[in-house]
C-alpha cells in the first residue's frame, strides 16, 4: 500500500511515515497547489491512498460518484 500525503499534512508527516517502513509520497513533490480533484487523479491513477485532514475529499467522492474499482 503506498500513501499520498496532502499538502495540508507536510512533508515532515510524509518523512514519519518512511521512517516508519511505509511508502508514502508527498502531493507537493509530485504536484504543486494540486486542487483536490488533482490529488484525487494522481491517487487514482498511481493506486495511492490519500492522507488528508481535510474533510472536502468525502464529499467530492460523494459528489463524483465514488471512486473506480477494479
Amino acid at each position: 500500500m503506498v500513501f499520498l500525503v496532502d499538502a495540508n499534512l507536510g512533508r515532515k508527516f510524509t518523512r514519519l511515515l518512511n521512517n516508519a517502513g511505509y511508502e508514502a509520497a508527498f502531493i507537493n513533490d509530485i504536484l504543486k497547489n494540486a486542487s483536490d480533484e488533482e490529488i484525487l487523479a494522481v491517487a487514482e491513477r498511481q493506486k495511492q491512498v490519500i492522507i488528508t485532514s481535510d474533510k472536502d475529499f468525502g464529499e467530492l467522492i460523494f459528489k463524483i460518484g465514488g471512486i473506480q474499482q477494479e
